[in-house]
């Protein structure tokens, strides 16, 4: 049975991770499925696709917005992540950073936005350092206004020595 979601009043975005799916291991590549037009967005889904952007956006790398974005992978890319006590204190940092910055696009709006697209928290499960693709593997379980979740990977390469 094919899922639907009425969107009447609600704002939408690009769905821009295509293939993800709602249970599984699966590819997820950027892009906007190419010849298909592409898919919308809204949600808990809208919520963690604007979460896992801002906080992998390295702050300052935006030239006209040099205030979007987390100090997470710059940090880590530096090499001032040394261990698990200095990850997960960096990762609460740079999740605070992106709640402060999805707080201001909340009352920034014009309309009110949907509980079930406003961050209630971001949570670090757990992590993963493979040493075979060279990645650290950060999952992350957000929670909305509603107390909805939504569970989320994020691979960051990493130059393993």
């Amino acid at each position: 049975m094919a899922a639907s979601v009425n969107y009447t009043g609600r704002l939408v975005d690009l769905f821009i991770f295509q293939g993800a799916k709602l249970t599984g291991d699966q590819r997820i590549l950027p892009g906007f499925d190419g010849d298909n037009g592409g898919k919308v967005t809204s949600g808990i889904q809208k919520m963690a696709q604007t979460w896992a952007i801002l906080f992998l956006t390295e702050l300052g790398s935006i030239f006209y917005a040099p205030e979007v974005g987390s100090s997470f992978v710059t940090n880590f890319r530096l090499g001032t992540i040394r261990d698990e006590s200095d990850l997960q204190a960096e990762f609460a940092f740079a999740a605070a950073q992106v709640a402060d910055q999805l707080a201001l696009v909340t009352q920034a709006a014009e309309t009110p936005l949907p509980d079930d697209e406003t961050l209630s928290s971001a949570t670090l499960s757990r992590f993963n350092v493979n040493t075979a693709t060279g990645t650290l593997s950060l999952y992350v379980r957000l929670t909305s206004q509603t107390g909805a979740t939504h569970d989320i990977l994020l691979p960051i390469p990493v130059a393993i020595q």
